[in-house]
């Protein structure tokens, strides 16, 4: 009679072990395998100046949040017009525009795929940007520091 015992319970052990690396690997599928939002082929949900992007967070960065940031976390996808302030390669060797109004100490940084041809931009240009955001602008009074507000997966909008 024990040995029956012994041999259900080895069979559910083995069945729940089963069915745990079963939904391990159900998840795992599933997270690598959902397609990635494609932010220069989505809808635009906002059209908005560089400026005026920057004064919402600095203004009050948890409703400027509640604006951009859909239910899940995720930016909503947007449109941003701007001057050409600069032009860099960040560390992966994508290129990245800093759109800022002439006299302003804070704008946007815009992250653009390596795929995005960004030839014909130039310093002083007014350019307009689709993409998500990725932090807002901040700014800390005692140390005098200010952050950009940050964008990836950008495009050009022609």
């Amino acid at each position: 009679m024990e040995k029956q015992k012994k041999k259900k319970l080895i069979k559910i052990i083995i069945g729940l072990v089963i069915l745990g690396v079963v939904s391990a690997i159900v998840v795992v599928a599933v997270i690598f395998f959902t397609p990635h939002r494609d932010v220069k082929n989505a809808p635009t949900d906002f059209v908005v100046d560089s400026k005026t992007l920057v004064e919402e967070y600095l203004a009050d960065a948890q409703s400027a949040n509640e604006k951009y940031l859909s239910e899940d976390g995720d930016s909503k996808i947007f449109e941003v017009n701007g001057r050409v302030d600069e032009i860099m390669q960040n560390m992966k060797d994508e290129t990245v525009i800093v759109l800022k109004p002439e006299g302003e100490d804070l704008g946007v940084q815009c992250t653009f795929t390596l795929s995005e041809d960004l030839s014909n931009v130039k310093i002083g240009d007014n350019i307009k940007v689709k993409g998500k955001i990725e932090q807002g602008a901040s700014y800390d009074e005692e140390l005098e520091i200010g952050e950009d507000v940050i964008i990836g997966e950008c495009s050009l909008v022609k």
